[in-house]
């Protein structure tokens, strides 16, 4: 959801719908490309420059199957407190077209005070015969839109399958560190970013460790909070932390009965965030 200077809500999306602050429907805000069971489907970002515009960009969530086009954004304009028609599921190509993505993706700013990187990363199919999850994306943002993207082939990998785009893309409070959580390798991928050009580089990948579905740093930056499932990938979920100094796992909470996974956010108060997914707590 997206509030106003003053704390009010001026919409909302699930990544396919928009609704404005009166839960109605915004007359063009139906079928946005992106999906309600993605992690991370949708992120919303004010456009460059102005004070009623904005951004929805869309991951297409695993149940499109393999696509062409597995990345959009769309515009919200509230002066006329609707998507704008021409600027819907505007299609932001990415090298080597991939046809799929982790179910994520993460908002980096640029270090000129103005524009943005938007970062996806690949996902594979489940033929295990393509390679997408082996890259990251870097895509700059601007008032005009969305410019050119960039590949990294550092992704985090894996062998590919359903879970290989179960995951999350999540940056640090300061924009210098990008993590990559997938839940098929059950590993960490943790990257510097370089804000001027867009370049991320591989800092530590954990291996498996567990990990899970989400994933979140401390406010600075040294320490990864994130969701982790049992050995056996059982439906048990739980919270652990990850020093980067040193390598140190904590465990935070040990479930002890079948549960869902955990979402984990940084909150503006510098404070750590946990909900199970899907709920409204």
């Amino acid at each position: 959801q997206v509030s106003d200077a003053s704390g009010a809500l001026a919409f909302y999306t699930d990544g396919s719908r928009v609704w404005r602050n009166n839960n109605t429907l915004m007359p063009n805000g139906t079928g946005l490309i992106g999906g309600n069971s993605s992690h991370t489907g949708a992120l919303v970002l004010p456009v460059p420059g102005s004070s009623t515009k904005y951004y929805i960009f869309q991951v297409r969530e695993f149940e499109d199957g393999e696509q062409n086009d597995p990345l959009h954004y769309s515009v919200v304009d509230m002066n006329i407190n609707d998507v704008v028609l021409a600027q819907k599921n505007v299609n932001i190509p990415l090298p080597g077209t991939p046809r799929r993505l982790i179910e994520g993706e993460t908002l980096i700013p640029h270090c000129n005070g103005t524009d943005w990187w938007l970062i996806t990363h690949g996902g594979d199919a489940l033929n295990n015969n393509n390679d997408w999850d082996k890259y990251l994306y870097v895509t700059l943002i601007t008032a005009a839109g969305a410019g050119p993207s960039q590949v990294f082939p550092i992704g985090i990998g894996g062998l590919g399958g359903q879970f290989s785009l179960w995951g999350a893309l999540t940056a640090s409070k300061d924009g210098s560190k990008l993590a990559v959580v997938q839940g098929k390798s059950q590993a960490i991928a943790v990257y510097n970013f370089n804000r001027a050009t867009g370049t991320p580089t591989l800092l530590v990948n954990t291996g498996n460790i567990d990990a899970n579905h989400d994933v979140a740093f401390s406010p600075n930056g040294n320490i990864l909070y994130y969701c982790y499932a049992k050995p056996g990938f059982t439906d048990r979920w739980g919270l652990r932390q990850y020093n980067l100094l040193n390598g140190q796992i904590r465990t935070l909470t040990t479930p002890s009965a079948p549960g869902g996974d955990l979402d984990v956010r940084l909150g503006p108060d510098d404070k750590i965030y946990v909900g199970p997914a899907l709920s409204n707590s």
